[in-house]
């Protein structure tokens, strides 16, 4: 057995006396119902927490497993590679091609790692988001606004493979808080989630294309 199969057992094991998994005779996974073309082929990815799925084109599962807590994002990284958001540890969990658990990611730093996004370069770099909590006097900014909100900015780190930190970004020192919606955010509330960012895709010139929600805007950073 190689050694990377090995280390996704062991990790496997920790992680179901942890409490990250349930144990696979106690699991009643729920009914999946999907409409079948013949003009569509292929395999489908579903998370509805706690449960993750990949179901192939006639509906039927290949994959599924229940986990004890929420999840979210259960999403393909490559070929060999998935990644499901954990709410107990606050990280993504990356499973191999055998979806035996392989590694934990975290951001870099006081950041919480964002489940929105969650994506890998071809040269194996990886790409994460997370909220930064700033507090702002927003009173300066809009009439009756707090003196002392919390505003939540986006960080997108960038890391290698031996998770180094190679490259750092982050909203609120770039886009003003101004440049919201207010039909999206309350600028007169305590808490304010100013940007909420749910994409990030790399652009063939060393930028980044950022999906921004509450912007209701698709920016290019660099």
């Amino acid at each position: 057995m190689c050694p990377n199969k090995i280390y996704g057992l062991i990790l496997y094991f920790i992680l179901s006396s942890t409490g990250l998994f349930a144990q696979s005779d106690s699991v009643l996974f729920p009914f999946i119902s999907t409409p079948h073309s013949e003009d569509v082929q292929g395999k489908y990815l579903i998370d509805a927490s706690p449960y993750a799925f990949i179901i192939d084109d006639q509906g039927i599962p290949v994959y599924q497993q229940q986990f004890l807590h929420g999840i979210r994002n259960f999403t393909p990284l490559n070929d060999t590679s998935f990644a499901v958001y954990c709410y107990r540890i606050k990280a993504f969990l990356i499973l191999d091609a055998q979806m035996l658990p392989a590694d934990t990611v975290y951001m870099s730093g006081e950041c919480e790692v964002d489940f929105h996004h969650i994506s890998l370069h071809e040269n194996g770099n990886m790409i994460l988001v997370c909220k930064e909590l700033r507090s702002i006097d927003m009173s300066a900014t809009v009439w009756a606004g707090s003196p002392d909100a919390t505003i939540s900015g986006a960080v997108i780190q960038e890391f290698d493979q031996e998770k180094n930190l190679l490259y750092e970004w982050k909203s609120l020192d770039h886009i003003g808080i101004g440049d919201t919606l207010t039909c999206l955010v309350d600028p007169l509330a305590q808490s304010i989630d100013y940007i909420h960012v749910n994409s990030v895709q790399s652009d063939s010139d060393s930028t980044w294309i950022v999906s921004c929600r509450h912007l209701d805007q698709v920016d290019k950073n660099s």
